[in-house]
């Protein structure tokens, strides 16, 4: 059986909501006490989702998030008859091979493709779960039988939904349907950045039922082959980087969900060991309700930062920094905090380098960077002779 497909490393650290801020903004509230151990009981009740040969980790693992959500919104548990409809390596009537999950079961392949799309993801394979966040808030949710998730990559309903005998819909008829089943909003937790220590992940876990993650996944992840799906201890390089649902916890260990069918169980783990070792790596985020929403948007300032160039006015996808760190590729949609200083800074080869010093304030919507190309300076007729000769006699 061949390893399953690794994401490559994120293009940048989000620059987003923070669960940390706002559960300090929050007044005087009763403090959550956690127990030691809790796992979300509806974990074992969501369709087993499988990527086989393709890098859909992050769609895969929004959509067990989405199930997780939908059933405690409203309590609308699988049926018999629901389970019975699970099929595996079904070929739908225009040749895609998919998984039949349960009637309610939100589509994987939506969740990666839109978000994939928002985030300018321009590479073969792979996505960010801050992208599928967004996706989620910004366009909505659609279901496994609307659009298919293609398991070999043979079929894939690029870009849209298609029309099939057994199921499909136009991206108008989608588009209309996933309107209704937005998130209101999403947070990292821990800081902007989505850098979280193993207690901030539990707490959010048992808050609100599930927490999104990307972390990395090391060269040994071989041995889990057959396993219970516990990460082992890293050792190696890093491999890739892997989108999870994460669902329960306890003192050592925290518990998600897999989408890689059969090649380990579905009910894996990570230690708390991996996790505190590798928090620069790592992003984690959570969706959020109406309360936690109101707080962040009476805090936060949403900015869309756009980079250009200068000469033909045309959007440029430039790499933005926020304080040195890397964000992503323009335009990036960022939350800034009114009164905190920024420098944002626009990098792209071919261009001179930008920077754009920023007061978080409610004012602008959007900041506008137009960076330079860079010019190539003509050469003298004698420069040119000199470069001639140097080839000719291998001088270096």
């Amino acid at each position: 059986m061949a390893l399953p497909i690794l994401d490559k490393k994120p293009s940048g650290k989000p620059h987003d909501w923070s669960y940390r801020k706002i559960h300090e903004l929050k007044k005087a509230e009763p403090t959550v006490v956690r127990p030691k151990a809790w796992k979300n009981p509806n974990a074992r009740m969501v369709a087993q989702r499988d990527q086989m040969d393709r890098g859909t980790c992050v769609g895969q693992s929004t959509a067990y998030c989405y199930d997780l959500k939908y059933i405690s919104l409203t309590g609308d548990l699988p049926t018999a008859s629901d389970i019975a409809q699970y099929k595996k390596n079904v070929i739908d009537s225009i040749g895609t091979l998919h998984d039949v999950l349960y009637p309610q079961s939100a589509s994987a392949e939506a969740f990666y493709q839109v978000s994939r799309t928002i985030g300018n993801v321009t590479y073969p394979a792979g996505s960010e779960t801050r992208f599928a966040a967004r996706a989620w808030k910004d366009w909505g949710m659609c279901l496994e039988t609307f659009w298919h998730t293609d398991k070999k990559g043979n079929m894939v309903w690029i870009g849209e939904p298609r029309k099939t005998t057994d199921g499909g819909l136009s991206m108008a008829e989608a588009t209309t349907f996933a309107a209704f089943h937005r998130a209101e909003g999403w947070a990292m937790v821990g800081d902007q950045g989505g850098n979280a220590t193993f207690d901030e992940i539990c707490d959010a876990i048992y808050e609100k039922g599930f927490v999104l993650s990307g972390i990395p996944v090391y060269e040994n992840y071989s041995t889990m082959q057959g396993g219970d799906g516990h990460f082992p201890e890293p050792k190696g390089n890093i491999a890739g980087y892997h989108a999870l649902c994460m669902y329960g916890y306890d003192e050592d260990n925290i518990y998600l969900l897999h989408s890689w069918g059969d090649y380990c169980s579905t009910y894996g783990s990570v230690s708390r060991e991996y996790i505190n070792s590798n928090t620069q790596e790592s992003v984690y985020l959570v969706v959020m309700d109406s309360q936690d929403v109101k707080i962040a948007r009476g805090h936060y300032h949403s900015l869309t930062i756009t980079v250009t160039d200068s000469k033909t006015k045309q959007p440029i996808l430039a790499d933005v920094y926020i304080n040195g760190t890397l964000i992503g590729k323009a335009p990036q949609k960022v939350a800034v905090e009114p009164g905190t200083e920024y420098i944002i800074d626009a990098k792209m080869a071919g261009y001179t380098d930008k920077k754009y010093p920023l007061v978080g304030n409610d004012s602008d919507e959007e900041i506008i960077l137009s960076l330079d190309p860079t010019e190539n300076p003509q050469k003298s007729i004698w420069q040119l002779i000199i470069e001639w000769l140097k080839r000719i006699f291998r001088i270096p």
